[in-house]
């Protein structure tokens, strides 16, 4: 029934009691969403409760694999700033 709506990027981007009446009357089939609109969420919002609304704090990108992407541009970074001229000789 409905779209699904997946939100990744800033809880305010959707009003909140649209969303609730889209799911309740069935032009919204789903809501995913890994951002909230306040912090922390009040568990007794009915947004949160519903049945077809799915939220992670946050963190649904966080794999091992993002963990070891995120080291190595991290390493790749600092080795480039060690030979930065600007930066001067560090050894």
């Amino acid at each position: 029934p409905g779209a699904v709506l997946v939100n990744i990027a800033r809880g305010g981007l959707f009003n909140k009691t649209h969303v609730l009446n889209a799911l309740n009357d069935g032009r919204l089939g789903y809501l995913a969403s890994d951002v909230a609109w306040q912090e922390p969420v009040d568990p007794a919002d009915p947004l949160v409760s519903h049945e077809r609304a799915y939220f992670t704090p946050h963190v649904g990108g966080v794999t091992d694999a993002s963990y070891q992407c995120m080291g190595a541009i991290v390493a790749k970074t600092a080795w480039s700033l060690q030979a930065d001229p600007w930066l001067g000789e560090t050894t």
